[in-house]
């Protein structure tokens, strides 16, 4: 989901023309914009894994962003402001091995709880209470799909809402090791959009995506997101075939045979019913 920064179900709604609609459902992708809250008290554990088991050694924060003293500025000022600097620290703690993390706060209120790991971002919002019941906050991350291969090679295209995939070609492909996200080797898709990072130990990666954004002004230049990946001798598949979509969440992704879930269900033309061009 940068931002592949999604969760588990997404109706979008794509323009296709100034007047027609095309409704989408998404069952895999999804971008979070509210977080999930949680009551806890002000002692209380964080138990972060995937289906790969727990992870280790994710730094987790507690913050709180000032927003009283974000409103007494002016509309000129907030929109030259950098966030950032409104964000108060309240605690930080980081995964042991089995993927656990204590939190022991002095403070008591409603606080985000989040990853610092570039590759995508886990976020919870905490109703910390005096007098709430012990809780385990039992987290996934990623949060976005993990695609399982024997070897980190592939293809990858554009058109995960289309008919028709174009491969992408020129493309910087980014390895980085899932924790912490530190870069082990980097190459370009040919074009055909065909990659390779040959001899690859067993594991979790995050394979990060830069191209240059050809399409929508709305959207950053250069389009940047993360696929994480698992290589592992008893993957189903002995190579990967991703296509892509970009949107205002980021990078959306899927294996190019799982494209059927992404076709339209619905389409319209001035609120009229109309054929789906697909």
């Amino acid at each position: 989901m940068t931002h592949a920064r999604f969760g588990k179900a997404l109706r979008g709604q794509p323009l296709k023309s100034a007047l027609a609609i095309v409704v989408f459902s998404l069952s895999s992708m999804a971008c979070a914009r509210v977080p999930l809250l949680y009551q806890v008290p002000r002692s209380f554990s964080v138990h972060v894994r995937n289906a790969f088991g727990p992870v280790a050694g994710l730094q987790l924060r507690v913050t709180r962003f000032r927003n009283e003293e974000f409103k007494r500025l002016s509309t000129e000022q907030q929109r030259r402001a950098d966030p950032e600097q409104f964000i108060e620290l309240i605690e930080e703690r980081t995964t042991d091995g089995q993927g656990n993390a204590h939190f022991n706060l002095s403070k008591t209120g409603q606080f985000d709880l989040m990853s610092q790991n570039p590759g995508t971002q886990l976020w919870a919002s905490v109703d910390v209470k005096s007098h709430a019941p012990p809780k385990t906050l039992e987290l996934q991350w990623p949060t976005t799909p993990i695609l399982a291969t024997t070897q980190a090679r592939g293809r990858i295209t554009d058109g995960l809402f289309s008919s028709k995939s174009q491969p992408i070609k020129d493309a910087t492909l980014t390895l980085n090791t899932l924790v912490p996200f530190a870069e082990l080797a980097s190459t370009t898709t040919n074009d055909d959009g065909t990659f390779a990072f040959d001899q690859l130990p067993p594991g979790l990666y995050f394979l990060q995506l830069t191209i240059k954004n050809l399409h929508s002004p709305l959207l950053p230049d250069p389009l940047q997101g993360d696929i994480p990946i698992y290589v592992g001798p008893q993957s189903p598949k002995e190579t990967l075939s991703i296509t892509t979509a970009w949107n205002d969440c980021g990078l959306s992704y899927d294996l190019e045979e799982n494209k059927i879930k992404y076709k339209p269900t619905a389409c319209f033309k001035a609120d009229v019913p109309v054929p789906c061009a697909y």
